[in-house]
């Protein structure tokens, strides 16, 4: 038996199969990131419905506090061609397009968070040094500010909430006076000042 669960695990990770992310949302309803798109659950339902298709593509979302919920686009990309932002301003129903990355722009989006001191999503992307970079957006998408870019330094995964617990990777802050980033101690949290 433990053979069987060990080969479905390597499958599903191998393909991508299941879901990737599962989000509560204020209304209730489940929000799931899986493979090629995002699935909802109704508050109390108990099952999932497709309700954004993307093939080849998973997304990173983040819900807004407002209510709003961003999905940003994160697939392999190879020949650079356009990422999107997509928002839902109805708990995740539809979904339309907010900002486009040009083609070359960047490589896909490997993270979004909320930004609770600022009031603004931060946007982490890569891979290249031209294509990493940490941004910010206080509009919605308006406008994006571009807090770092063009190193390999610029090139995060993930933001974490001074709250969080850290990771075994080298922590680096983020000084927006300066826009520039120094590496912190392991047992610190990394995050956004």
């Amino acid at each position: 038996m433990k053979g069987v669960l060990s080969r479905w695990a390597l499958a599903n990770r191998f393909l991508r199969a299941g879901f990737l992310n599962v989000r509560p949302l204020q209304d209730g309803s489940l929000l799931g990131v899986v493979y090629s798109g995002i699935v909802r659950c109704e508050a109390g339902g108990d099952s999932f419905m497709p309700v954004l298709q993307r093939p080849g593509r998973t997304m990173k979302i983040v819900a807004h506090p407002d209510g709003r919920i961003f999905a940003g686009e994160y697939f392999y990309n190879k020949r650079r061609g356009p990422v999107d932002v997509l928002r839902s301003d109805d708990n995740g129903r539809t979904w339309q397009i907010v900002h486009q990355f040009g083609p070359g722009e960047i490589r896909h989006i490997h993270s979004m968070m909320f930004d609770k001191r600022t009031g603004s999503l931060i946007i982490l992307t890569g891979d290249t040094d031209r294509e990493s970079k940490i941004l910010s957006t206080s509009d919605q998408f308006k406008s994006l500010s571009v807090l770092s870019a063009g190193k390999q330094r610029s090139r995060h995964l993930q933001f974490f909430q001074p709250t969080m617990a850290t990771s075994w990777r080298p922590i680096h802050r983020l000084n927006r006076t300066i826009f520039s980033s120094y590496r912190s101690p392991v047992n610190s949290a990394c995050y956004v000042q």
